[in-house]
């Protein structure tokens, strides 16, 4: 079930606080209440509403003075100012500093609804955004047309729409980020926030700070109090890759996340309470690091529930040859070219490859061929060149020739600036015959004039 939009009321009036939250739970919100200036800050470092009703006149502070230090240490929560009429000038100067809107504290139900229902479904509208954000960097997304892979997204989607924990293995490369972002965009979370983290990719100490947070004074650069990734993923999905990589001390912070949902900043005696679901990922054989003492048991349990192996290109050629086809698109406007398309000869030898690697080594392929084939065809020869790898066995008479005609007509039409009628000429052959040949070359599909 997903969760209820959460409404933060800052108001030190206690019967108008008591009758604001009977209005916002009618309409199936879930609220939280501060007094002052104090709570109002305590409650917002344990976790984020979706939106804020704030008063102006508070015991301890100027609501005016509490608006800037919830734009600046929470960012992205939209603020409604709650005005009375003697404090209308001062709601509109709230406007100017950021708040989202305002509404008159003796306005009617439908009236006092309005802008909450507004300001949710902007913070809403912001995470939608931000997934398609995800999305569409680097025209990059899952793709599956394998039956291995038909298979498995098929086991994943039976489990994407509950809020378990994933576990994905599988060599370096294979995608499984994709699959994590892909179980996101399936699930009630969808809408929420998408937050991946590889753990392998910062020392022990930052990755503590960066999951959990830190309070002001924690540590030598702690100047200000910092939020961690779990706290950004409240409500949404948390993505750890390469898990296999952190360490022991990290895990058994993990673990109690994963326990009861409570997290604790570097330095903070008290806990808060997240809701995030956690997909984590390794290319490492967690059960033989458990057997090492390199891995908690108690949180491999915790994870290993239901664990997809996202199998490597070698044994999804299809897949392959697809994710080649778009890599190639994506270079090529890069280059400002046109892709240049594969020959049956040069798949056959992109078959036998062993793709280690996997995506990473595609896309670097990609790049190669698009670089440096002049013409609009991928031949093996081609493929040889980019990657390195000579030629085992020598040449054919037939394939000498293939390879000196090509090189030979490509001069020639660079030589009469594209004219293949005078091409013909020089050639010494009928038109038509040279249209056949140069489209047997692989020199651009070309039709008589």
């Amino acid at each position: 079930m997903a969760r209820k939009s959460i409404v933060l009321i800052i108001e030190d009036d206690r019967a108008l606080r008591e009758e604001l939250t009977d209005t916002f739970e009618l309409e199936e919100y879930e609220v939280w209440q501060a007094q002052d200036c104090a709570s109002a800050k305590k409650v917002l470092e344990q976790a984020q509403p979706d939106a804020i009703l704030l008063d102006i006149q508070l015991p301890d502070g100027d609501g005016l003075e509490l608006l800037p230090w919830i734009l600046r240490e929470h960012a992205g929560i939209p603020v409604v100012i709650g005005t009375a009429h003697a404090t209308y000038d001062r709601a509109v100067r709230a406007i100017r500093q950021g708040a989202y809107d305002f509404i008159e504290k003796t306005a009617n139900r439908e009236e006092l609804l309005l802008p909450i229902r507004n300001a949710v479904e902007k913070r809403r509208l912001e995470r939608v955004q931000a997934g398609l954000r995800r999305q569409l960097r680097g025209d990059n997304y899952l793709i599956a047309e394998s039956g291995i892979m038909k298979e498995l997204l098929a086991r994943i989607d039976r489990i994407a729409a509950t809020d378990e924990k994933v576990l994905l293995t599988g060599e370096s490369g294979t995608g499984k980020e994709l699959v994590a972002e892909y179980l996101h965009s399936q699930s009630k979370r969808a809408d929420g926030p998408y937050i991946p983290f590889n753990c392998a990719a910062f020392p022990e100490t930052l990755v503590e700070s960066e999951l959990f947070g830190y309070e002001q004074g924690s540590h030598a650069t702690a100047y200000s109090r910092k939020d961690g990734l779990f706290h950004a993923a409240d409500g949404g999905t948390i993505f750890l890759d390469e898990i296999g990589d952190m360490s022991t001390s990290v895990q058994t912070k993990l673990l109690r996340v994963l326990e009861n949902g409570m997290v604790r900043r570097i330095g903070q005696n008290a806990e808060a309470k997240v809701d995030v679901r956690v997909i984590a990922a390794t290319n490492k054989d967690l059960a033989a690091r458990v057997k090492l003492k390199e891995f908690r048991e108690d949180l491999y349990e915790r994870l290993n529930v239901f664990t997809f192996n996202i199998p490597p290109l070698r044994e999804r050629i299809e897949d392959m040859f697809l994710i080649l086809e778009r890599e190639l698109a994506v270079a090529a406007t890069k280059f400002d070219r046109r892709p240049p398309a594969l020959s049956p000869e040069a798949k056959a030898t992109l078959a036998a490859l062993s793709w280690e690697g996997n995506v990473r080594t595609v896309q670097r392929l990609a790049k190669r061929l698009t670089a440096y084939v002049a013409g609009d065809t991928v031949y093996p020869e081609d493929i040889r060149r980019v990657i390195g790898q000579p030629d085992h066995e020598p040449e054919t008479f037939r394939q000498s020739r293939v390879r000196w005609e090509r090189e030979w007509f490509s001069k020639l039409l660079m030589a009469t600036g594209g004219n293949r009628t005078r091409a013909a000429q020089i050639a010494d052959i009928d038109p038509k015959t040279l249209y056949t040949k140069l489209r047997d070359l692989g020199l651009g599909e070309i039709s008589p004039d």
